[in-house]
């Protein structure tokens, strides 16, 4: 049987030497969890690992009798006061998110990063939130929403850079296409009935027409949102470490 994945204390991926048999990891007992925390793949470890931060981040971690523990519980300065850091934190983002940019998160899908932090804002100045509840919402969703952002930022420009590859080879393609009908030309061959003797059997690499573009608009949306998301990610580093 193939070899399983799990994620060490580190939060990285690596293969379980345990054993691929579940009977015997059980019976060796895998320090990293059960079979129900191995995986069949490292991508399919680290797309697990990433959902499990994001609920920790956002509701908080599941404690031995089932009940979640606050994100933010254990940090001195969120205590039972508000923390003067977070709530001026959360009013600087809110100052500084034009309306145009909230009407923009208002449309999108309700679960999103970008959608949560439109509702909080709009809660906010409805009166549905006080200050300090603002700010730990905030944080919470602002440093996942900056984790995502830039992970999807290196993905689109992976993919960006794999058309451009694509482009280049399949204008490699018909300069080489062209040459060779040039030649079967000059030399007076004539290729068999139903035959493209010009390409030589040479296909081109398919490129999904106007997806560069849409990469770039995803690319630069996400580049307007970033500086709000970074300055959250930043806040909750700094309220992490208990500073005032």
């Amino acid at each position: 049987m193939a070899r399983k994945f799990h994620i060490n204390g580190a939060g990285e991926v690596g293969p379980c030497r345990v054993g691929s048999n579940p009977l015997a990891r059980n019976r060796r007992g895998c320090p990293f969890g059960g079979e129900d925390q191995h995986y069949n793949s490292a991508e399919e470890a680290q797309i697990a690992y990433e959902k499990t931060m994001m609920d920790k981040l956002v509701n908080g971690a599941v404690q031995k009798d089932g009940t979640r523990k606050h994100p933010l519980a254990g940090i001195p300065s969120l205590g039972s006061r508000e923390n003067s850091k977070a709530v001026r934190l959360s009013r600087e983002v809110e100052e500084s998110v034009t309306e145009e940019t909230l009407n923009r998160w208002r449309g999108m899908d309700y679960n999103s990063h970008e959608a949560q932090l439109a509702k909080q804002i709009d809660d906010f100045r409805a009166g549905g939130y006080g200050e300090g509840q603002l700010a730990n919402l905030m944080v919470n969703t602002g440093t996942v929403a900056h984790y995502y952002a830039e992970k999807d930022i290196r993905e689109l420009s992976k993919e960006r850079a794999e058309i451009e590859m694509a482009e280049e080879i399949n204008a490699l393609r018909d300069k080489m296409v062209s040459r060779n009908r040039e030649l079967l030309a000059e030399s007076g061959v004539s290729a068999p009935e139903g035959f493209d003797a010009g390409n030589f059997g040479i296909e081109s690499v398919r490129v999904e027409p106007g997806r560069k573009s849409e990469i770039d608009g995803k690319i630069t949306r996400i580049q307007q949102d970033l500086p709000v998301f970074q300055k959250l990610h930043e806040g909750w580093n700094s309220i992490g470490k208990g500073n005032e």
